[in-house]
C-alpha cells in the first residue's frame, strides 16, 4: 500500500509471485526500470513512470486492476507476454515490442476494460498480438487509443471499442481478428500515415463508430468480414480493400482521390454508398462485389470492373438496386467484367449515371432501368443480357470505339436511343426491342433473330440484319436512314409481324443475297412502305406477305435478283425499277397497279413476271420485261420504248385494253408460248408492236372460242401463230409475217374481220388457216417481196390481195368479192379447192398449179364475176379445173380479164361467160365442157401444143386465135360462128362441123370437118389454110386474097380443100408493094381441092379480067377442075376516069370488111 520504486537509473525486478498493490503504487524514476519476471502478478493500486523510467513484462507478467499513471510506460519486449485482467485504467502507455516473435497483450479475464484515456502501442511487427486467452473473453476499449502494426482478436477475443484504434505505422498492418462473437466499435477504427487496417474473418458491429481509412492509408475487410452500421470514411488517396468483406446498413463516404477497391473472393456493400467525384470503386479480376438492395448507392465518381481473364462480377442481391449520380460505372476491357443480379429477378436501375466499358451488363440474371448513357467504348464488346424482366432504356445505348451487344432480352426504348459511332458496333442480339431511335454512323447489326417494336431509324443510320439472323418489326418503322439485309448465303430475314409494318421515314431498306428475305409472320400480313425506298437483291414477300408499295422498290446490283413474291395481293402506287444491270422478278401474285403506279426497267436491266396476276401494269423503261412463268394481264400499259418478253414455254393471259406503245415479244423456242386474250376479250390499243420470233409455236389466242381480240392500231408480226382455232380477232392495225422463211398463222374459230392491213414481207409467210376473213373498206392483204400470204380451209370476204409476193391457196378455200391487185399472184395449190362467188376484181394473176391432183377453181352458186386485167393461170395439168359448185353457176369473165393454161374449164358443171380471153397456153390441153353450149364473146387462143378442146358445140362471136402448133378442138361437136374472127396462125381447128354465119376467118393451118361459110370473110394468109372435109362457101362470103410474092408459102395464102363449091366474091389486093415487082408471067393458084371443085365468085366469072380491090391492076380468072387461078396481071393504066370509079367501089368493099374484123 506504499510506494515501491525504481530511481537514479536503477533496476527493480519483481518475480515470480503475487504483488498487492491496492492503494499503493510502483513506480519508475528516469533512467530507471521496473521488470516484471515470469509468473509477477501486479493487483490493483498505480503503477508510475517518469522520463525515461518504465516497466517491462520479462515473461508473463500479469495486471490486474491496476492503473497506469499519466506517462507511464509499461513494455512487452519481443518474444514475451503480459496478461490483463479486470479493468485496467491506461493514462500512460502499454508497448508491444515485436520484432518478429509473438508478443502478446492477454485478455486473461472474462469481462476486462481499457480506460483512462492511454494508449496501447503495438511496434512495427505483424506479431504484435492482443487476444484472450479465451475466445469468449471480452475487452471493452473505453478510451484508449490501440496503435500501430500487429493483430487484436487473433481469432480469441470479444472486443467492443469505444475509443480509438489505429494503423498508424506506414506500410505495416494492423489485423483486427474477432472471435465468433462481432467487434463492436462505437469509436473509431482507423488506418492513418500509410497504415493499413485490417478487419479480418468475423463480424464488426459499427453502430455509432466510424471505421476510416485516412489519407494514403488503408482499410481492408477480408476472410469473410461483415461490417454493419456506422460509418466506414474512405480520405483522399486512401484505400478500402475488400477481400471477402461486406459493409451493410451504414454510410460508406469517400473523398476525392480515394479507392475503395475488392481484391478477392465475394464481398458486399449496402446501406448508403457515397463515391464521390474522383473516388474509384474498383471491382478487381476474380473478385465480385454485391450490392444489397435497399441500399442507396450515389457514384459521382468511377465504379470500375478490372478483370484480366478471369470472372469480376458487380452482383444486384436481394433486389432491385438504384445506381445514382453523375460520375460512372467502368467494365475495364474484358468480357468476364459483369454486373448481374442475384435472383434473376432483381433489376439494376441506373438514375443518371454512365455506364461504359467491355464486359457483360445483365447476364440473363437482371432487369435494367436506365436514363443514362451505357457506352460501349473498348475493345472488348459490352453484353447486355437482361433476364425476363427486361432494359427499360430512357436514356442512351451507344457504341463508342467498342461493340456493344444487346442480347437475349426485352428492351423498351421508348424514349430513348441507341447509338453507334463511326468505327463502333451495335450487336442486336436475339432480342425484342420496343420504341426509341436507333442510330448513328457506326455498325448497326443484328445477331440471331431479333424483334424490333415501333422503331425509329434515324438519318445517316444503317441497322444491319446480318447473315442467318432475322428481324421481326411491327408497327411503323419510322426508317430515315438504312435497312440492310446482308445474307452471305445463309437466310437473312425482315419479318413484318403479324398486325402489319408501316415504313416511313424517307429512308432505305438495302438487300444483299438472294437469301435476303422480307416477308410476314404469317400469309394476312401486310408491310406498307409509305415512303422507303426498298432496294437491292433478294427476296420480298418469299409466298408470305401482302404488299402495299406506295413509294420505290429497286432490284438495282448489276447480274443479281430481287424476287417480289407475295401471299396475296401486292398494291403499288409508287414504283418497282431494275436499274444499274439488276433484275426485279416479280412472282406468283397478284399486282394491283394503281394510278400513279408503275413498273420499270432502265437500260441494261431485267424485270422478270413469273406467275403474276397483273392488274392495270405499267410497264416503262429501255430495260428488259420478260414473262417468265404464266401470267395475267389486266389493261397493262406499255409506255414507248418499252418491250415485254414472253419467254419460251410461258403464257401471258391479257384481258381489258393493253395500252401498248412499246413491244410485246413471244420467244418461243420451241416449246408452246402464248399471249391468251381473257374471255372478256383484250384490245390492242396504243399503236406498239407484238412480235412472235423464235418458233412457230408462239401463239395468241383466246381462252374461248368466242373470245374477241380486237387490234385497234398494234402492229403483230413474225412468226408463230394467232387464233389457233379459238379466238374471234378484229383487225384495225397492222398484221405481218416479217421473218425471212417462217410462217405467222392465223387460225381465228369465230372470224377475222380486218379493217387495216394483214401482210407479209421480207420472205415471210403469213398463212390464213380455218378462219373467216371479212374485209371492210380500207383494209388490205398484202404480200410483200419474196414472201407469202398462204391460205388454207378459210373464208375470205371483200378482200384485197396486194403486194409483189407470193399469195397461195393451200387448202379448201372460198373467197367471196376477192380483189388481185395488178402487181399480185394467187396460186391455187394442187389438190386444193378455191371457192369463189360474187366478183373476182383480179387486176393480177390466180394460178391454179396441178402437178397431178385435181386442182379446182370453184364457182359458187350464185355465180363469179371476174373483172380486172389480170388473168388466172393453169399449169401445164389436166387436173387443173374451174367448175361450177352446181350446174347453174356462171362464171362471167369479162374484157381485159385473162384465163390461160391447161386443164378444164366446166367439168360439165358451169355456165362461161367471156368476153375477155381464154388461153391454151400449155402442152396439154385446155378442156371445155360446159352446161349449156357456149358462146364466146371475147378471145379464146390457143397457143399452147395442147391447144383448146371442146365436148359441146359452141359460138364464136368474138376472136379464136389458134397458134402454130396448136389446136382447137370440139371432140364430138358443132363450131359455129356468128360473128367475130377466127384467126388460125399454123394450128388446128377441128370440129364435127363449122358453121360460118359471120366474121372474119383467117390465117394459116388445118380445118378438119365439114365447113360451111354462110357469110363472113375467108382470109387465108401465107402459108395457107387447108379443110381436111368439104368447104362450101355461099353467096354472102367474100374470099380475100392479098398478093405479096409468088409462093404459097410467103407470098400469098391459098384455100385447099378435099371437095370444094365456090360462090359469093373474091377480093385480091397487093401487099408488101408486090405490084411493082409482079410480072404478066405470075401465076397465083389460091384455091384447090382434091376431089371436086365447083362453082364461081359471083364478082369474078372465069374468063374476065379482075380487078384488085386496091385498084392496082386486074387478073385474068381461070377454074380448071379442081383449081381457081389469077395470071396475067394487067396494071392500071394512067389515069382513067372509069378506072378511078371503079377503082373507089373495090376500096370501099375491102376497107369495110376490114372494120368489121
Amino acid at each position: 500500500t506504499g510506494t515501491l520504486n525504481a530511481a537514479t537509473g536503477g533496476l527493480l525486478q519483481l518475480g515470480n509471485g503475487t504483488f498487492t498493490n491496492t492503494g499503493g503504487t510502483i513506480s519508475a524514476a528516469t533512467g530507471s526500470e521496473i521488470e516484471l519476471l515470469s509468473g509477477a502478478k501486479i493487483i490493483g493500486g498505480t503503477l508510475s513512470s517518469t522520463g525515461t523510467g518504465f516497466f517491462e513484462s520479462r515473461n508473463s507478467a500479469t495486471l490486474d486492476g491496476v492503473t497506469l499513471s499519466s506517462g507511464a510506460s509499461f513494455r512487452i519486449p519481443n518474444a514475451t507476454n503480459a496478461t490483463l485482467l479486470n479493468s485496467i485504467s491506461n493514462a500512460g502507455t502499454i508497448s508491444l515490442q515485436s520484432a518478429g516473435n509473438t508478443t502478446d497483450l492477454i485478455i486473461g479475464s472474462a469481462t476486462s476494460a481499457l480506460t483512462g484515456g492511454g494508449v496501447v502501442e503495438l511496434s512495427n511487427n505483424a506479431n504484435n498480438r492482443i487476444y484472450g486467452s479465451s475466445s469468449t473473453y471480452h475487452l471493452t476499449n473505453t478510451n484508449n487509443t490501440i496503435r500501430g502494426a500487429g493483430q487484436i482478436g487473433a481469432g480469441s477475443l470479444v472486443f467492443t471499442n469505444q475509443g480509438t484504434v489505429e494503423a498508424n505505422l506506414n506500410n505495416a498492418t494492423l489485423t483486427l481478428d474477432p472471435a465468433a462473437t462481432a467487434f463492436i466499435n462505437s469509436g473509431n477504427f482507423r488506418a492513418v500515415n500509410g497504415g493499413v487496417l485490417v478487419l479480418n474473418t468475423g463480424s464488426f458491429n459499427n453502430t455509432g463508430g466510424t471505421i476510416q481509412a485516412q489519407t494514403n492509408s488503408t482499410v481492408r475487410l477480408s476472410g469473410s468480414t461483415a461490417v454493419t452500421h456506422g460509418t466506414l470514411d474512405v480520405g483522399p488517396s486512401a484505400t478500402l480493400q475488400l477481400a471477402v468483406g461486406s459493409f451493410d446498413s451504414g454510410s460508406l463516404t469517400t473523398a476525392t482521390g480515394s479507392t475503395i477497391e475488392t481484391t478477392s473472393g465475394g464481398n458486399t456493400l449496402g446501406g448508403t454508398l457515397n463515391l464521390n467525384p474522383g473516388a474509384n470503386l474498383n471491382v478487381k479480376n476474380a473478385t465480385n462485389l454485391s450490392l444489397k438492395s435497399g441500399g442507396t448507392y450515389t457514384i459521382d465518381g468511377t465504379l470500375a470492373l478490372k478483370s484480366v481473364g478471369n470472372s469480376t462480377d458487380l452482383i444486384l442481391s436481394g433486389g432491385d438496386v438504384t445506381l445514382k449520380g453523375s460520375g460512372k460505372v467502368h467494365l475495364d476491357n474484358n468480357f468476364l467484367n459483369r454486373i448481374y443480379g442475384s435472383p434473376n429477378t432483381n433489376k439494376l436501375i441506373l438514375d443518371g449515371l454512365n455506364l461504359e466499358g467491355g464486359g457483360q451488363l445483365g447476364v440473363n440474371s437482371m432487369g435494367v432501368t436506365s436514363n443514362a448513357t451505357i457506352t460501349a467504348n473498348d475493345a472488348t464488346a459490352l453484353t447486355i443480357d437482361p433476364s425476363t424482366t427486361g432494359f427499360i432504356n430512357t436514356g442512351t445505348l451507344k457504341a463508342d470505339g467498342g461493340t456493344l451487344a444487346l442480347t437475349g432480352g426485352t428492351y423498351t426504348n421508348t424514349g430513348g436511343s441507341i447509338e453507334s459511332t463511326s468505327g463502333s458496333t451495335v450487336q442486336f442480339n436475339a432480342s425484342t426491342f420496343t420504341g426509341g431511335s436507333i442510330k448513328g454512323t457506326g455498325t448497326l447489326t443484328t445477331v440471331g433473330a431479333n424483334t424490333f417494336n415501333g422503331i425509329s431509324l434515324n438519318s445517316g443510320s444503317t441497322l444491319t440484319i446480318a447473315n442467318a439472323t432475322s428481324g421481326t418489326f411491327s408497327g411503323t418503322l419510322n426508317n430515315a436512314g438504312t435497312l440492310k439485309l446482308n445474307s452471305a448465303g445463309n437466310v437473312t430475314d425482315v419479318i413484318a409481324a403479324s398486325g402489319g409494318l408501316t415504313l416511313s421515314g424517307d429512308g432505305k431498306v438495302q438487300l444483299i443475297g438472294s437469301n435476303s428475305r422480307i416477308y410476314g409472320s404469317t400469309s394476312a400480313t401486310t408491310l406498307t412502305n409509305t415512303n422507303n425506298q426498298i432496294h437491292g437483291y433478294g427476296q420480298l414477300g418469299a409466298n408470305q406477305l401482302l404488299l402495299n408499295n406506295q413509294s420505290n422498290i429497286f432490284a438495282d446490283v448489276s447480274g443479281q435478283t430481287l424476287t417480289v413474291d407475295a401471299s396475296a395481293t401486292i398494291t403499288n402506287t409508287g414504283l418497282f425499277k431494275a436499274e444499274n444491270g439488276g433484275t426485279l422478278k416479280l412472282q406468283s401474285s397478284t399486282f394491283d397497279n394503281q394510278t400513279g403506279g408503275s413498273i420499270q426497267s432502265a437500260t441494261g436491266s431485267k424485270v422478270f413476271i413469273s406467275g403474276l396476276t397483273l392488274n392495270n401494269g405499267h410497264l416503262t423503261g429501255t430495260g428488259t420485261f420478260r414473262n417468265t412463268a404464266t401470267s395475267t394481264y389486266s389493261s397493262p400499259r406499255i409506255d414507248s420504248g418499252t418491250t415485254l418478253d414472253i419467254d419460251n414455254a410461258t403464257s401471258a393471259t391479257m384481258s381489258g385494253t393493253l395500252n401498248n406503245a412499246g413491244q410485246i415479244h413471244l420467244n418461243s423456242a420451241g416449246n408452246l408460248t402464248n399471249l391468251i386474250a381473257g374471255s372478256s376479250g383484250l384490245t390492242l390499243s396504243g399503236g406498239g408492236e407484238i412480235h412472235l420470233y423464235g418458233s412457230t409455236n408462239n401463239r395468241i389466242y383466246g381462252q374461248a372460242a368466242t373470245t374477241t381480240l380486237t387490234n385497234t392500231n398494234n402492229t403483230i408480226r413474225g412468226y408463230g401463230q394467232i387464233g389457233a382455232n379459238q379466238l374471234k380477232f378484229v383487225n384495225q392495225g397492222t398484221v405481218t409475217a416479217d421473218n425471212n422463211g417462217s410462217t405467222l398463222t392465223i387460225d381465228t374459230s369465230n372470224g377475222l374481220t380486218n379493217f387495216g392491213t394483214l401482210k407479209s414481207e421480207n420472205g415471210g409467210t403469213l398463212f390464213i388457216q380455218n378462219s373467216v376473213l371479212t374485209s371492210q373498206s380500207g383494209s388490205s392483204l398484202n404480200s410483200g417481196s419474196s414472201s407469202v400470204i398462204s391460205i388454207s380451209g378459210s373464208t375470205l370476204n371483200d378482200t384485197t390481195l396486194s403486194g409483189t409476193g407470193s399469195f397461195i391457196s393451200s387448202g379448201a378455200n372460198t373467197y367471196s368479192n376477192l380483189s388481185v391487185a395488178s402487181e399480185a399472184t394467187l396460186d391455187i395449190n394442187n389438190n386444193t379447192t378455191a371457192n369463189f362467188s360474187g366478183t373476182l376484181n383480179n387486176a393480177g394473176k390466180v394460178k391454179l398449179n396441178s402437178a397431178g391432183n385435181l386442182t379446182n377453181l370453184v364457182v359458187g352458186t350464185g355465180g363469179l364475176n371476174l373483172t380486172g386485167s389480170g388473168r388466172i393461170d393453169l399449169s401445164n395439168n389436166s387436173a387443173n379445173r374451174i367448175l361450177g359448185a352446181s350446174g347453174a353457176a356462171t362464171l362471167n369473165n369479162q374484157s381485159a380479164h385473162t384465163i390461160r393454161g391447161s386443164g378444164q374449164i366446166g367439168v360439165n358443171q358451169l355456165t362461161l361467160q367471156n368476153s375477155g380471153t381464154i388461153e391454151a397456153t400449155g402442152s396439154l390441153p385446155l378442156v371445155f365442157d360446159l352446161t349449156p353450149t357456149f358462146t364466146n364473146q371475147g378471145t379464146l387462143k390457143a397457143t399452147g401444143t395442147g391447144g383448146i378442146t371442146f365436148n359441146d358445140a359452141f359460138t364464136n362471136q368474138q376472136d379464136i386465135k389458134i397458134a402454130s402448133g396448136s389446136n382447137l378442138t370440139l371432140s364430138s361437136s358443132a363450131f359455129t360462128q356468128s360473128d367475130g374472127k377466127t384467126e388460125l396462125a399454123g394450128g388446128t381447128l377441128t370440129a364435127s362441123s363449122l358453121q360460118i354465119d359471120g366474121g372474119d376467118f383467117d390465117g394459116k393451118g388445118t380445118v378438119s370437118g365439114a365447113t360451111a361459110f354462110s357469110g363472113g370473110f375467108l382470109a387465108p394468109a401465107a402459108g395457107g389454110l387447108t379443110f381436111n372435109s368439104s368447104l362450101t362457101l355461099n353467096s354472102s362470103t367474100t374470099v380475100q386474097i392479098e398478093l405479096a410474092g409468088t409462093s404459097t408459102a410467103t407470098g400469098y395464102g391459098n384455100l385447099t380443100a378435099n371437095s370444094a363449091t365456090i360462090a359469093g366474091n373474091l377480093q385480091v389486093r397487093f401487099g408488101s408493094s408486090f405490084q411493082n415487082t409482079i410480072a404478066t408471067a405470075d401465076v397465083f393458084t389460091f384455091f384447090s381441092a382434091t376431089s371436086t371443085l365447083s362453082g364461081t365468085f359471083a364478082n369474078a366469072p372465069s374468063g374476065t379480067r379482075f380487078w384488085t380491090s386496091d385498084g392496082l391492076g386486074s387478073f385474068d380468072v381461070t377454074y380448071n377442075s379442081l383449081s381457081v387461078t389469077l395470071s396475067n396481071f394487067q396494071p392500071v393504066p394512067e389515069p382513067g376516069t372509069w378506072s378511078l370509079f371503079a377503082l373507089g367501089g373495090c376500096l370501099i368493099v375491102w376497107q369495110s370488111r376490114r372494120r368489121r374484123s
